[in-house]
């Protein structure tokens, strides 16, 4: 194996990038410096601005609320009324007669409208007269109506 040894200026760079890395954390962690004012001499007079206002203390950040424990003999029955709860859950959310209804009829409109989009597309290619036009805006609006229909807002 071959070893290639680093010149002075690689092992200074290291050096200097090691002593970075190690004292970077303590200078921003240290309080910044401060010249000694004269007593009694206003901060404009000797060039500096006044010394900053400590920012009051944050309070100390409180750990969200725990869920209150459950007694151990009140597990069982703790976990009856959840389950009788999960399955009222379960029981409103069985598809409606209306989704069902959507859900046969979601085939067909799929393959009508696939029929007329290439439709569209053909008549588009020919450069088509404005009377044509108006036609399938007719009835891709009569699609959509009756989309629309079948569906109410939540």
């Amino acid at each position: 194996m071959v070893r290639r040894r680093c010149g002075r200026g690689a092992a200074a760079a290291f050096a200097l990038l090691w002593g970075i890395a190690v004292a970077a954390p303590r200078a921003f962690a240290a309080p910044p410096l401060q010249a000694p004012r004269t007593p009694g001499a206003p901060a404009a007079t000797q060039g500096q601005a006044p010394p900053p206002q400590a920012a009051p203390a944050a309070p100390p950040a409180t750990p969200a609320e725990l869920p209150p424990t459950i007694a151990v003999p009140d597990i069982a029955s703790r976990a009856e009324e959840l389950s009788t709860f999960l399955r009222a859950v379960d029981a409103g959310l069985a598809p409606s007669a209306q989704l069902e209804a959507i859900e046969e009829d979601i085939p067909d409109l799929r393959d009508r409208d696939a029929e007329q989009l290439a439709d569209l597309d053909r008549t588009l290619e020919q450069g088509p007269q404005l009377h044509v036009v108006e036609t399938l805006l007719r009835s891709w609006t009569s699609t959509r109506n009756k989309i629309a229909s079948q569906t109410t807002p939540c």
